[in-house]
């Protein structure tokens, strides 16, 4: 007896048949159930609190067919065992039921599907091993619908209307405005948000001790609606930002857009020849690669290369005038021959006609004329221009200038060693210093390693390379520009400018002849009978170093007219050398124009690149067009962005207190008067002004322009506008226009002027 008892104290009980366990229509059957119920709402209303699952979605619709209720229940199950499986080992995945993997699979498959940012790395590895699915079939650009995952996964997203979807009111967005955007508010809010979780789940608490939760409540109440209006604000602040930095950055791109339009459009004229660049730009253009072309192989500085170009093209001028010169009064000048064309027949004629020779540069009439221009002798003038034609690069070389220094350290030191010795050192010392000023000479004599065998000792150094390339390089140009003279002025000694300057010439080899004899006869006069063989060789010596028949003004005179003649006829020589050029060119198209099947051929080639430059012209107009009609809406938008202006106020009336009691006191005694059934009294107060029926204000009014019943409406009017803007329902007929920005749609007022 004792052991059925035991049995039935059990927890497992069985039921017996009358007991109430067994109806689920009975009194406790219905409270187990509310119990139930209770704590499953108990537990929901915990969760919440935890996982603060605050301004969700709400709760899903009653269940309402046998089919709902297994799929809800197979999700439920799928979800817990996909939290299961999210520290699960392989062993107990195998243990787990079939049907309930089957659940798994089915919810994971939904959740792959549409939030694949909330699945963890182990529930995909279990899902993909249980159903043998390839990953490559989920497309998250076709499945994911949910416009926050889609961000999450970097997905592009259409928000049809930014912000309803989002939670911002259509006030909040109008108030917004792209420069309070802030985005550390997103941390404030973040704060906010947990600690309106930590005060829930203190209400919670308090409301299972039951204790009083009025604060709570309170503080709740009002921290949610801040903590919304806040996100609304950030958030409408954020769309507003995110518009206009969206139409800055297609602003940016289109006006990269145009500049690279514009480069295309250049580059195509110069293909199709249609930008001809100018003698200037073509000079200024050969200048520079020349610069640059100096800069790299010598190692000049941009500016000193400058220079070097100048005093080089100075010194072309120079012996082109040269040139011409000996030819107008010697009828002789470089020949141009068919056999000068290696370098060394150039240098070799170069070096007869130019000697690098001071003493035989300064025999020339011009350097003679130049040097008396000066006042000093022919021959330091030579030097002088050797000097600058050939050192002046050199000494702007890094190498010379360390050189200089140590030239100038080395000075320094011999001074101050010379001020604390003895005299007795001193002839030591100028010894020395004359061994460094030979070394330094070695150096720099650029004029002796122009014409040296390459495979020379003296030029391994790359010091010496360079000065040995600059040289060469300078004669080069020098060459090329003696070949283009012999070009451009020959039959020049046949011209009658010729015979005039042969004709002067002779006239100053006389006066030359004439001054020599008597500079003679006054030397021989001093001089004396004796030693007349000595006077002789004396003038054989000094006549080249020290008569100049330039000092003499008659025979200034008469170069200065040759030198006229030269200039007039270099001047006249290029301009006919261009003239014929371009004659050259009209010659080659009136002989393309006449016809063959070579002009042909060229012809065909000239339409065909015509017609490819239409077809480049057109498309890049298309484009150029269509980018300028994008900037222009751009531009718009961002107009239209900006609020019209509101009208002026104008035209204020004023109402005062005294008229407001005046007003009073009648509508009293009206409403006395009607409240004695005995007294006749047609009709109530009813004041108008202009015919027109007037509402009496009970307080002083300030009316500014217009009533405030017509401002109300025209409001109201506005509000509608707007709701009907946001539905895309067209507006009413008085639309917005200049005159009328708001589009107010208003009464006539009685306090309108009209």
């Amino acid at each position: 007896m004792r052991v059925a008892v035991r049995l039935l104290r059990r927890d497992e009980r069985i039921p017996s048949p009358g007991s109430s366990l067994l109806n689920p229509r009975s009194q406790r059957a219905k409270l187990r159930q509310m119990m139930m119920t209770h704590a499953a709402q108990e537990k929901q209303f915990e969760e919440q609190a935890l996982f603060a699952g605050l301004g969700g979605a709400s709760s899903l619709p009653p269940v309402r067919s046998k089919k709902e209720r297994t799929s809800k229940a197979t999700r439920r199950v799928g979800r817990d065992v996909a939290e299961r499986a999210k520290c699960m080992t392989d062993s107990e995945w195998e243990s787990v039921p079939m049907d309930e993997k089957h659940a798994f699979t089915k919810y994971m498959s939904q959740m792959l599907r549409e939030h694949p940012t909330e699945t963890t790395e182990q529930q995909r590895r279990r899902y993909f091993e249980t159903t043998m699915v390839d990953a490559r079939d989920l497309d998250p650009q076709k499945t994911v619908r949910d416009e926050y995952e889609r961000i999450k996964l970097g997905l592009p997203v259409q928000l049809k209307n930014p912000q309803h979807p989002l939670g911002v009111s259509q006030a909040v967005y109008e108030a917004a405005d792209a420069s309070l955007f802030d985005p550390t508010n997103v941390h404030k809010l973040e704060n906010a948000m947990t600690h309106i979780k930590q005060v829930f789940a203190d209400y919670v608490h308090k409301k299972r001790e039951g204790v009083s939760t009025e604060a709570e409540r309170r503080q709740l109440a009002n921290m949610t609606a801040e903590l919304n209006l806040e996100t609304q604000k950030h958030l409408a602040n954020t769309f507003k930002y995110a518009e206009t930095r969206l139409r800055q950055i297609s602003l940016e791109e289109k006006h990269r857009q145009l500049k690279e339009i514009e480069r295309l459009r250049r580059v195509a004229q110069q293909k199709s020849g249609g930008h001809r660049r100018g003698k200037k730009e073509k000079r200024a253009a050969r200048t520079e690669k020349l610069k640059r072309m100096i800069s790299k192989a010598v190692g000049l500085d941009m500016n000193v290369a400058e220079t070097v170009l100048t005093e080089m093209r100075a010194q072309e001028e120079f012996l082109q005038f040269c040139e011409v010169f000996a030819r107008l009064t010697q009828g002789s000048g470089f020949r141009h021959t068919s056999n000068d064309e290696s370098l060394s027949a150039y240098v070799e004629n170069l070096r007869k006609l130019y000697s690098m020779n001071a003493d035989t540069l300064s025999t020339l009439d011009v350097v003679q004329y130049y040097a008396s221009k000066e006042g000093s002798s022919p021959v330091d003038w030579a030097k002088r221009w050797y000097e600058k034609a050939l050192l002046l690069p050199l000494q702007n070389t890094p190498e010379y200038k360390q050189l200089l220094e140590i030239q100038q350290r080395e000075q320094a030191a011999f001074k101050a060693k010379a001020e604390l010795s003895e005299p007795s050192d001193a002839l030591a010392i100028q010894a020395e210093s004359q061994v460094a000023r030979v070394k330094v000479r070695k150096v720099v004599n650029i004029v002796e390693k122009m014409f040296m065998d390459p495979g020379d000792k003296r030029l391994e150094s790359w010091h010496e390379k360079r000065l040995r390339y600059l040289a060469h390089m300078q004669m080069e140009r020098q060459i090329k520009r003696v070949r283009e003279n012999s070009k451009l002025f020959e039959g020049v000694e046949c011209t009658p400018e010729a015979e005039q300057c042969r004709e002067l010439y002779r006239n100053i080899m006389e006066r030359r002849a004439a001054l020599r004899a008597s500079s003679a006869e006054i030397t021989a006069t001093t001089d004396g009978t004796q030693g007349v063989v000595a006077a002789e060789s004396r003038v054989g010596e000094n006549e080249q170093k020290l008569f100049n028949v330039y000092d003499d003004a008659e025979a200034t005179a008469l170069f200065e007219k040759i030198r006229d003649i030269t200039k007039q006829v270099i001047q006249q020589r290029r301009i006919e050398s261009a003239a014929a050029a371009k004659a050259r060119s009209l010659q080659r198209i009136i002989r393309s124009l006449r016809g063959g099947e070579q002009s042909l051929a060229e012809e065909l080639r000239a339409l065909q690149r015509q017609r490819r430059e239409r077809i480049t012209q057109r498309l890049l107009g298309v484009v150029e067009n269509d980018v300028k009609t994008e900037m222009e809406w751009l531009e718009n938008m961002e107009e239209a962005e900006r609020p019209p202006l509101l009208p002026i106020p104008e035209g204020m009336s004023y109402v005062s207190a005294a008229d407001v009691r005046a007003w009073r006191d009648i509508r009293m005694d009206c409403e006395r008067k009607a409240g004695n059934p005995f007294e006749r009294r047609k009709r109530v107060f009813q004041p108008e002004l202009f015919g027109q029926t007037w509402r009496v204000p009970d307080r002083p009014l300030l009316f500014w322009g217009t009533g405030v019943t017509a401002v109300q409406q025209a409001l109201r009017h506005a509000a509608e506008d707007a709701e009907r803007k946001r539905r895309g329902i067209p507006l009413a007929p008085p639309y917005p226009c200049p005159e009328n920005p708001w589009g107010w749609r208003l009464a006539k007022d009685i306090l309108d002027e009209e």
